[in-house]
């Protein structure tokens, strides 16, 4: 197995870094407005039910990704 690697440039994590926290600042907001619609229309009548489903398919899928990604560095 060929394994190619790179050297980052200089401010590539620092830059990374910012990404992340916004990702994640955008992520909290995103749960406390669906938190609250929830609350307000009372679960939304089962529509949250299925929106709720599409986002834990994708959060497991990306984390199975990470996961074998792992595994294939070792």
């Amino acid at each position: 197995m060929i394994l190619i690697t790179f050297k980052p440039r200089e401010g590539f994590a620092k830059h990374f870094q910012k990404q992340k926290v916004l990702r994640e600042a955008f992520a909290r907001h995103f749960i406390a407005t669906k938190t609250i619609f929830k609350l307000l229309t009372f679960g939304g009548l089962s529509v949250w039910y299925l929106i709720d489903l599409f986002l834990i398919m994708g959060a497991t899928k990306r984390k199975n990704m990470k996961k074998l990604e792992e595994i294939v560095r070792k």
